[in-house]
């Protein structure tokens, strides 16, 4: 895109440079009206994952995109952010709904310095599978107050926050520091209330480079909630003293190695010979397509081609174990294609460190692909060595109940489920007990899993 006076281009690049799979970058126009060298917005707007349709307000203070990489809703949400600097941006904040949902939401082009906009959505209502809509953002859904939910990540896969974390937050304008907040010690996370405004946050902790993050909140941001994630990186490998080793991913059933693979790979080449003592398991994964025992075979395969770069490459083969452990160890969900390639990986761990501190790397996991873990339950109607009697189970088919039946343990389990809610399990387990069911219980879908145990 264009800005209003033409002078800057706004596009988007899968090039080798780039943060991960299409980035923005920007050209501008010199006085010859030839454009000049592309340049990256930089990690603040681009993610490991893809960015995508830019636009830019008349006034060119704020950039409209669409991203998979930042915190969101859906695959794609529509993101903005600040100008605060030249080819500087504050902190993206999402739109949330209704602007953003579940689906992939891709151009959002602002008119009236944003204050309107046209939107492509996938609707229900319209008269093809996407249509176009004019959003207004107006004054009655503007919040004066606004939670802000943090949370640290650190890159070295720790996960305790001991080490005197701060978050120190500065009014911009004013330079006033306005709190001093210390994060959860086991999880990293902080809230805070702000009003509209111009913020700093300043994120220290000993053994950790420090990070400010810029968040620019204006009159027109709608949601009363916004999320700031700060990864940071441990003050020992700026130093040098620690080696990071990104894992490497593959094509859907395919263990080649990539461009990128042998690069990562590389890097560990040069590590490996320069301690031999150092000795590394390269562990494979797959997606969840495909059979168990062929996804197994290729997560191995995916191992042993990573080792075989480097046994070509002089390393002894001795000082490698490979593992493979098909789709069972996912990092990512398995239903759509972006978590999929999350999954298809090979990552590095360190068996003997031979005085080299090696951290194996996963590309930042986005909200909507993390895993979330859902809780439901059964009703186990009898848990016996014996089985139930004719009668009584004659009691339970004449109340046209679908139970299963399987032997656990020399057990007769018998069980009705799966309930969503635990309330929608009660209501059904009342009359089950007023049936002469005495030892009914219900159980989570872990407990029920432990009974194979």
């Amino acid at each position: 895109m264009l800005s209003p006076d033409e002078q800057t281009l706004y596009f988007t690049s899968n090039r080798k440079e780039g943060y991960g799979g299409l980035d923005i970058y920007i050209s501008k126009r010199d006085e010859t009206g030839d454009w000049g060298p592309a340049k990256n917005l930089g990690p603040s707007i681009n993610t490991p994952y893809n960015e995508e349709t830019p636009f830019i307000t008349a006034d060119g203070n704020r950039l409209y995109f669409s991203s998979q990489g930042h915190y969101n809703i859906g695959g794609f949400d529509i993101l903005y952010a600040t100008n605060t600097g030249i080819n500087k941006w504050s902190k993206p904040l999402n739109l949330g709904y209704p602007i953003n949902t579940t689906d992939n939401d891709l151009f959002f082009v602002p008119t009236d310095n944003g204050q309107t906009a046209y939107v492509s959505r996938i609707s229900d209502r319209g008269m093809a599978v996407t249509d176009l809509y004019k959003a207004y953002l107006v004054d009655e859904i503007k919040q004066d107050i606004i939670q802000i939910n943090g949370l640290i990540t650190l890159l070295d896969n720790v996960n305790e926050f001991v080490n005197n974390f701060t978050v120190t937050i500065i009014n911009s304008e004013t330079n006033d520091t306005i709190d001093k907040l210390i994060p959860g010690k086991d999880d990293g996370q902080y809230s805070i209330d702000l009003p509209i405004g111009k913020y700093k946050f300043v994120v220290k902790g000993d053994g950790y480079e420090e990070k400010t993050e810029e968040i620019i909140i204006d009159e027109d941001f709608s949601r009363n909630q916004l999320t700031v994630n700060t990864e940071l990186t441990p003050s020992s490998v700026i130093e040098g003293k620690y080696i990071i080793i990104k894992s490497i991913y593959f094509y859907f059933d395919d263990y080649s190695l990539t461009r990128d693979a042998k690069i990562e790979l590389e890097k560990l080449y040069v590590v490996m010979n320069e301690y031999p003592e150092l000795e590394i398991e390269v562990i494979g994964h797959t997606d969840s397509l495909g059979p168990i025992e062929y996804n197994i075979w290729l997560s191995e395969q995916r191992a042993n081609s990573a080792i075989n770069y480097l046994v070509k490459k002089g390393i002894n083969r001795n000082r490698f174990v490979a593992t493979g452990k098909g789709e069972s160890s996912p990092v990512a969900v398995n239903f759509n294609v972006e978590g999929r390639r999350l999954n298809r990986r090979v990552e590095i761990k360190v068996l003997g460190s031979g005085g080299v501190k090696i951290i194996s790397q996963l590309y930042f996991i986005p909200e909507h692909l993390k895993i979330i873990e859902q809780e439901y339950y059964y009703i186990i109607i009898s848990n016996s060595p014996d089985k139930i009697d004719k009668q009584k189970l004659q009691l339970l088919k004449e109340q046209e109940l679908s139970f299963e039946h399987e032997v656990i343990n020399n057990n007769h389990v018998y069980y009705i489920g799966t309930f969503k809610e635990k309330s929608e399990a009660i209501k059904l387990f009342n009359d089950i007990i007023s049936m002469g069911f005495s030892n009914a219980q219900i159980i989570s879908n872990t407990e029920f899993d432990n009974l194979n145990q």
